[in-house]
């Protein structure tokens, strides 16, 4: 049976930095907080459900934090988090940032509203900058909301290609042309970061070495 806490860096990445955008504070238990937070968002995948339904207290079986307190939890996590500013290309980590960091949701007089985090934005906004050379018909702004396009999966961040030619000039279709593209490029950006952080998750124990779980 194994004993990492997570099954892969995809999962590991996404629990910790769920878990570090909460304060730790005795007034607002860890718990209740992530809860709060899941629920707000729009969608979950099947592997986020089933954290949550842990969370919950049905357990899932698919995050193994047995055993640890809240302060340790966030000992682990705040390793993982950390691994991706010191293991990762600027590049690399910008697109884990921009990636896994949450959004968040809140309502003011009735009405709901997102907001990103500073490090998230900043990581969006260099991600633009990074693209931008091979689109030179976007505007730098404009490029900005393509990339929020790319990360932000929620119905009050929705924008089409059309609201970018009316704000930022060039044709709609400019834009319908570059998003798919620059969508695969973060992906695979994403990618090698994640390939790159998994060796070093596997050595520490944050999830199982594919070596170690593999019949001789």
């Amino acid at each position: 049976m194994s004993t990492a806490i997570f099954q892969t860096t995809g999962q590991a990445l996404h629990v910790a930095f769920l878990i570090m955008s909460v304060e730790a504070r005795q007034e607002s238990p860890l718990r209740r907080a992530l809860l709060q937070i899941m629920g707000q968002q729009e969608t979950l995948t099947t592997k986020q459900r089933d954290w949550m339904n842990q969370l919950i207290g049905e357990g899932s079986g698919t995050v193994n934090f047995g055993g640890l307190s809240s302060d340790e939890v966030r000992a682990q996590c705040a390793m993982v988090t950390q691994s991706v500013k010191t293991h990762l290309p600027a590049p690399e980590m910008h697109a884990i940032h921009a990636r896994f960091i949450p959004t968040m949701v809140d309502e003011l007089d009735g009405k709901r509203r997102i907001y990103f985090s500073q490090d998230r934005g900043d990581a969006i906004q260099a991600l633009a900058r990074w693209v931008r050379p091979g689109y030179p018909k976007i505007e730098e702004l404009a490029m900005d909301y393509v990339i929020a396009k790319v990360y932000v999966n929620h119905s009050l961040t929705e924008i089409s290609f059309r609201n970018l030619a009316q704000d930022f000039g060039s044709n709609h279709m400019t834009y319908a042309r570059a998003f798919p593209k620059i969508k695969a490029q973060l992906k695979e950006l994403e990618a090698m970061a994640i390939n790159r952080l998994t060796p070093y998750f596997e050595s520490t124990g944050l999830i199982e070495s594919l070596m170690e779980g593999s019949c001789p």
